[in-house]
């Protein structure tokens, strides 16, 4: 027996080899062995011929065109369809959307509107729990009655002032007794123009002085809380609700007004009245008649300001609809006097 001597493997086929198996061709051939397997070499001449030859084009460094040209809007069609996939997909699918669709729940409504009321209930609780009322009724009364030892109205004020500040230990306390004062204000209350000055106020209870120097009258409105009123100087006229008569109020005399009344009043030239209230905070803002006040009155306003808004706005159009308003008169129309 002879022994077979090795050839040379070919350049090409090494080269063939070495390429294939960098491109991740598996052949049972190591790279460091002559390769005389038939079955390999078939494997490797078959591959060959399956390879296309590499040819570099310029078209590949060109970046491809846009679906749509810039200046071009996207179809409605294919936008209309991106985002309902995405919608759908995304809310079924996501936990953390699905948690934000709470409010889409009936139970979410029922909490908006729960939240209101617990707090419209809540608030005055605290409030009034943490103020303190330093005055009622009759001792306001009697602070009124006081302040009569003094003759003159700048000398009743300050009287009072000083008992109010006493009383309250508050430095909060307004001066309305010296000329030109920043606490006057002129206010209109159902009708009545008067000069009004605020002497203590405070989250649960307020005192003012309030009047005029001419003679006036109106309506006193409807409150949601009692007033007391004591008539310092003048005298005051009033008609209650559904009475006939007339009540007159003369220096010194006080009367309460109950909440939800109103009545008529017709004051003298200078006359001054100093009044009582405390505020919604301590007298139950709670309560449900309140509330439903509150309701009513706020949608009075808005349907009055709706039908204001389409009056004016209807005299707008009729007035730029009718021709004899837009035709102006021409100098031949007029006449000449003769």
């Amino acid at each position: 027996m002879g022994i077979r001597e090795r050839s040379s493997p070919s350049r090409s086929t090494l080269t063939s080899a070495s390429s294939l198996r960098s491109d991740g061709y598996y052949l049972e051939c190591r790279k460091d062995a002559q390769c005389e397997c038939n079955m390999c070499k078939a494997s490797i001449t078959a591959t060959l011929d399956l390879r296309q030859p590499f040819k570099p084009s310029a078209k590949e460094n060109q970046p491809w065109p846009p679906p749509f040209p810039c200046s071009s809007p996207i179809p409605s069609s294919l936008s209309k369809k991106r985002g309902v996939h995405t919608l759908n997909s995304f809310s079924y699918t996501s936990p953390r959307l699905r948690k934000l669709r709470f409010r889409d729940r009936p139970f979410s409504l029922f909490i908006l509107l729960l939240i209101p009321l617990v707090l419209f209930f809540s608030v005055p609780c605290l409030i009034s729990f943490f103020s303190q009322t330093y005055f009622s009724y009759e001792s306001f009364e009697s602070l009124a009655q006081a302040s009569f030892a003094r003759i003159r109205l700048v000398d009743q004020l300050d009287l009072i002032q000083r008992h109010v500040s006493r009383i309250s230990r508050s430095s909060f306390v307004s001066n309305c007794t010296e000329h030109g004062d920043v606490s006057w204000r002129l206010a209109e209350n159902g009708n009545l123009v008067h000069s009004k000055c605020v002497i203590y106020a405070s989250p649960v209870e307020r005192i003012s002085v309030w009047g005029s120097a001419l003679m006036t009258g109106g309506i006193l409105g409807r409150s949601l809380v009692d007033r007391s009123f004591t008539v310092l100087s003048g005298r005051v006229v009033e008609w209650q609700e559904g009475g006939l008569e007339s009540i007159t109020h003369s220096q010194g005399s006080s009367w309460t007004m109950r909440r939800w009344a109103a009545s008529a009043v017709l004051l003298d030239s200078n006359t001054w009245i100093l009044e009582y209230k405390r505020t919604l905070a301590s007298t139950g803002i709670g309560d449900l008649h309140v509330l439903k006040y509150l309701v009513v009155s706020a949608m009075k306003k808005v349907a009055y300001n709706v039908k204001l808004y389409y009056d004016t706005a209807l005299f707008v159009r009729m007035k730029e609809l009718d021709p004899l308003s837009n035709r102006g008169v021409s100098s031949d129309d007029r006449q000449t006097p003769t």
